[in-house]
């Protein structure tokens, strides 16, 4: 009786494919899908008025001229409180005539949209200590004898600051304590998942603390369905410093 001798080039394919399907085998049993992060959906902001109340009081010799609040729907919701001081006319920053002396605060809760922090999304190598303001990842952009900083808290919270550059070594001290206020503050924020889709319906306000005859408030409704599928971010602790 003959026996028959594989051909060799079947016989490598063979053993090719098993070993190809024994490798995906350890490959599912080292990286289960179980271990992937969660996602972490949008929440719903803070209220405006709730939200103007982070801000501790402005630095010393600066007159508060405005403090405005608003939340609006684009894409998701968010809540933008901001604020404006006017600088001594005393102050020699004022030497040019007509320039700008203002220093400008926008807090921004972004209710963990990616889209609106993704710029601020670097690994902890790639951060440069001098980009970062009282440790939290910063963005300091100077022009026309003005300087705006913009930091990121704990991946919702966005505050803008704005001053003439001449006068940022002094209001320093004040950029500082103005952003660890906001930490302390929003870390006492509960959280709330937005919904997924369907209808939002929630109150739209807009608050003039220096004018409250000025203040409006009332139900808007987003309808039909919104997608948020590109809006989530890997689940981390929604307090604390990145």
């Amino acid at each position: 009786m003959k026996m028959k001798v594989p051909c060799p080039a079947y016989s490598f394919w063979y053993m090719w494919m098993l070993a190809y399907i024994m490798t995906g085998l350890i490959c599912i049993t080292i990286h289960p899908a179980a271990h992937a992060a969660p996602p972490q959906l949008l929440v719903l902001p803070e209220s405006p008025q709730k939200l103007l109340k982070f801000f501790p009081p402005g630095p010393s010799g600066w007159e508060l001229r405005k403090s405005q609040a608003n939340n609006l729907f684009s894409g998701n919701l968010i809540a933008i409180a901001k604020r404006e001081y006017a600088r001594p006319k005393s102050s020699s920053t004022n030497a040019q005539a007509g320039a700008d002396r203002m220093l400008r605060i926008q807090l921004t809760d972004t209710g963990r949209a990616a889209e609106r922090i993704a710029i601020f999304e670097t690994s902890e190598a790639e951060r440069d200590a001098s980009k970062s303001l009282a440790g939290f990842p910063a963005m300091r952009v100077q022009e026309s004898g003005r300087v705006t900083t913009t930091i990121l808290i704990a991946r919702r919270w966005i505050v803008t600051f704005e001053l003439p550059s001449d006068a940022e070594s002094e209001a320093q001290p004040w950029l500082i304590s103005c952003a660890k206020a906001v930490e302390k503050a929003a870390a006492e924020v509960p959280e709330k998942v937005a919904p997924v889709n369907g209808e939002i319906t929630y109150l739209a306000e807009t608050v003039d603390e220096l004018h409250p005859a000025r203040s409006r408030s009332h139900q808007a409704t987003v309808a039909g369905a919104v997608d948020f599928g590109d809006k989530i971010l890997p689940a981390q602790t929604a307090t604390g410093r990145d």
